[in-house]
């Protein structure tokens, strides 16, 4: 497992180890192994878990004698950079074949530059034995434009969220509405170059929640994560809109804070532009959350057999729309109801194995007795 993606590489092991899977984790040695998530959610990886590597050749022995390498964004084809297209040498002298798991910014943006980066990252992905693109309406564009033959589309592999009871919230604190906005500040503002394809629409739900503030009468308290590049411009949107009394700023948030603040909110507010789901919406859902974004159809489809029940909302209206039908209890109730119901029998486990498939099809094994008869693989001969 090569490429944390804030601590994904844990989630995916965790995952991995559950079937069976002998999992290694490498990060490289300046990303260092700390993942400050806290143990709960956890029960068979954590940082002692983490080796690190310092560069390619580094890399090269670490994994020569891996059967397969599961990448986040492109990081293990990326280490390499000269090397990278002296690979399909390697495998043939026996290195692993890898899948990439595309995350947003990856194959939104970075596989279309023209850049030494984004010569990397496509490059990176025509050598990989699959990519695993997310159903964001532009990444299957940018897929269709690479012509990436070997791309599938699969549920992203996050991690049930767990809490400690005492973290629910008490009969009079329902009494206010309270809507946890986690996505990063970015609208495009700051970071305008012209490829910019992963903004959040942070802007519209901010003025959203300004219109919303005038026009309720009932208790309602909005959190705000200070990070991202149109941070310092949320902020004075926030003191110019009058929308401050009813703000909570906090910083990043380690994977337990974050566990903790959905389950003390009401509703996540994800992101307004990109059109698919990402790992703090499943992870919210997971808790019984509903949550609001946009999510482009059909394209949920290409995941999930029954559309996934978020509150939609894109434009400025539609987002004022929702929050005020979210102030409604027994409505937000029934939504929570909703997600409840259609998260039970789509649980990450029962995906895993669509990702060991990839493995068996690789390397002719079968990690964990799903797919072949035999844990070798059969010779041409028969």
């Amino acid at each position: 497992m090569v490429g944390p993606l804030v601590g994904n590489d844990l989630v995916f092991a965790e995952h991995l180890a559950r079937f069976g899977i002998d999992v290694s984790i490498f990060r490289q040695a300046t990303s260092g192994t700390n993942t400050n998530f806290g143990g709960s959610n956890f029960s068979r990886f954590d940082d002692t878990s983490v080796q690190t590597f310092d560069g390619a050749r580094d890399l090269l022995k670490k994994v020569r004698q891996l059967d397969f390498v599961f990448t986040f964004t492109g990081t293990f084809p990326a280490a390499f950079r000269f090397y990278l297209p002296l690979y399909p040498v390697l495998r043939a002298l026996g290195w692993p074949a890898y899948m990439n798991i595309c995350t947003g910014s990856d194959i939104l943006e970075l596989a279309m530059e023209k850049s030494p980066r984004g010569f990397i990252q496509r490059l990176g992905m025509r050598l990989a034995f699959v990519n695993m693109i997310l159903n964001y309406p532009v990444g299957l564009k940018n897929a269709a434009r690479l012509r990436l033959r070997n791309a599938c589309i699969l549920p992203f592999p996050y991690l049930p969220a767990r809490v400690n009871n005492d973290s629910k919230r008490s009969q009079e604190s329902r009494k206010h509405l309270v809507i946890f906005h986690p996505s990063r500040m970015d609208w495009g503002a700051t970071d305008n170059h012209p490829s910019r394809a992963s903004m959040k629409g942070n802007d519209r739900f901010i003025r959203a929640a300004a219109r919303f503030a005038k026009e309720t009468d009932k208790p309602f308290r909005l959190i705000l994560v200070d990070h991202g590049s149109d941070r310092e411009l949320a902020r004075k949107m926030v003191a110019e809109s009058g929308l401050a009394p009813h703000v909570e700023w906090r910083g990043q948030l380690s994977r337990d804070e974050l566990y903790r603040t959905i389950e003390e909110s009401d509703v996540i507010a994800d992101q307004f532009d990109l059109g698919g789901l990402g790992g703090v919406a499943w992870e919210a859902m997971s808790l019984g959350k509903p949550v609001m974004m946009h999510l482009a159809l059909p394209n949920d489809l290409l995941s999930y057999d029954k559309e996934t029940p978020i509150i939609q909302a894109k434009s400025e209206d539609d987002i004022l729309q929702a929050l005020h039908k979210a102030s409604d209890r027994e409505w937000l109730d029934e939504q929570s109801k909703r997600v409840v119901d259609w998260m039970e029998p789509r649980n990450p486990t029962r995906f895993i194995p669509r990702y060991l498939l990839y493995v068996s099809l690789a390397t002719g094994k079968d990690p964990c007795g799903f797919w072949l008869n035999e844990r070798q693989p059969l010779s041409d001969g028969l």
